[in-house]
């Protein structure tokens, strides 16, 4: 009969993950996965373009051209696997500038309407 480790295997034998096992949790083997986002992705840092876009919603008060930088960033880094966190970025960019766009749109554009008919 053969000999078993502390951890109730043959020492020296590795574990083997098998599609149709479940792993011990209590093992120090690590997952097949390290990361969801890929190796080059999480090289790279937020591209420029997108810390411009909040930059211009946030200090500057530039909401056209911050929308525009944000929906570019945000192309920019769906086109070459970019770090989810700089997508998320150029996502809060563009919502922070249509927060205001929207609010021009529906309040102030039809009040400066209804002030000229009457002036």
């Amino acid at each position: 009969m053969e000999e078993l480790g502390a951890s109730g295997r043959r020492p020296g034998v590795e574990p083997l993950l098998e599609p149709n096992s479940v792993p011990d949790p209590l093992d120090d083997t690590g997952g097949p996965f390290e990361s969801l986002e890929p190796a080059a992705a999480r090289e790279r840092p937020v591209p420029w373009i997108v810390w411009v876009s909040l930059g211009a919603t946030l200090f500057g008060g530039g909401i056209i051209i911050g929308l525009v930088l944000g929906i570019v960033a945000r192309r920019q880094i769906k086109a070459s696997d970019g770090r989810l966190g700089g997508l998320a970025l150029a996502n809060i960019a563009i919502a922070l500038n249509l927060v205001p766009l929207i609010y021009i749109l529906v309040v102030i554009v039809p009040s400066l309407w209804k002030a000229l008919q009457t002036w």
